[in-house]
């Protein structure tokens, strides 16, 4: 992607929402978002704690591209590229343990695409079924799950998966037990996958709320008792028309990439032109402030997963004594 400076942007709000206490309303909260073209924000201005923390990955053991990550209290996992999967420990950063255990045997796994972590187990999804480990990522089951899943989450009674082909009879969020037998599934929808900037669709709030987007999708969803219900919606303008930028109507589509929610802020990162915004939308006072991402700063703002009311993110940088390139965890705080 090309990358410019990062942006400012005042957002109004096209329905009142008043204050935002987490739970979910009847009331849909519509954020516009206009003129964010080539104009800047310093993220230090909405985030308390900029920090970093360079993992430490075992002697012999390489760590390639994130494909995956996330944090619980005590640990940060990494899935990556190379199908490994790596528990580090949050306070120091070194590697706890790793596993790459590609195949079809008890313990083992195929095309792995998604963690998380939930309570004191960690869960990994692949080619329909999904691993349950401990904290220390000792493996304790397998579940196979009745669809092809792009993206889960644990709740807490079941799993919630993104079902990559939804039907009439199999909706596109799909409901499960712990076992990975559907319960129930919702929303009926013709969201394209191809435009997908990131297969991210679920996340957990600083109140531990679930919430679920689709790719590309304008819409947010919250989970709340066996029922999703929408909860805020953007509309983010495009200029194709006239634009010398963009060569097709589908090039200049704004679409949404990835969404948070950090106590009174909604974050939401959405690509336009091969440019990557993020709009972080206060519910209390109604304003947002936007901006592009800026790769040449110290710390990429390019959060990947949220834990209580921190985002984390991660990029490699290359460790001169060993001559490899290792992962830094980037932590940014309300």
């Amino acid at each position: 992607m090309k990358y410019k400076s990062l942006i400012v942007l005042i957002c109004t709000l096209c329905t009142s929402c008043g204050p935002d206490t987490g739970k979910q309303t009847d009331n849909v909260c519509n954020i516009l978002v206009r003129d964010y073209e080539d104009k800047t924000l310093d993220t230090e201005s909405v985030f308390s704690q900029i920090d970093t923390l360079a993992l430490q990955p075992r002697s012999g053991v390489m760590v390639s591209q994130v494909q995956d990550m996330c944090v619980n209290q005590q640990y940060i996992y990494i899935l990556d590229d190379y199908q490994g999967l790596s528990c580090y420990n949050k306070m120091s950063g070194e590697m706890v343990k790793y596993i790459r255990t590609v195949g079809h045997a008890a313990g083992e796994y195929v095309m792995p695409k998604a963690i998380c972590a939930f309570g004191d187990e960690v869960y990994l999804l692949h080619e329909r079924a999904c691993n349950i480990y401990d904290i220390h990522l000792t493996f304790k089951r397998k579940i196979s799950i009745d669809v092809s899943a792009l993206d889960f989450i644990k709740v807490e009674d079941g799993f919630l998966f993104c079902n990559l082909a939804p039907s009439k009879e199999v909706k596109r969020l799909v409901y499960t037990d712990n076992n990975g037998r559907i319960k129930d599934s919702f929303l009926s929808s013709m969201v394209l996958i191809d435009y997908a900037g990131s297969s991210k669709c679920f996340f957990y709030d600083d109140e531990s709320n679930v919430y679920f987007s689709e790719p590309t999708s304008d819409d947010l969803y919250g989970w709340n008792n066996h029922a999703v219900q929408l909860c805020y919606h953007t509309d983010i303008s495009h200029s194709y028309d006239g634009n010398l930028s963009a060569t097709s109507e589908k090039e200049a589509y704004a679409y949404n990439t990835k969404w948070f929610k950090l106590k009174d802020k909604v974050i939401n990162s959405f690509s336009f032109l091969e440019n990557r915004y993020y709009n972080i939308y206060d519910t209390l006072t109604a304003i947002s402030v936007c901006g592009q991402v800026n790769i040449q700063e110290d710390i990429p703002f390019n959060p990947q997963r949220q834990f209580a009311d921190t985002l984390y993110g991660v990029y490699h940088r290359h460790d001169t004594s060993r001559g490899v390139d290792n992962p830094v965890v980037t932590i940014f705080s309300l």
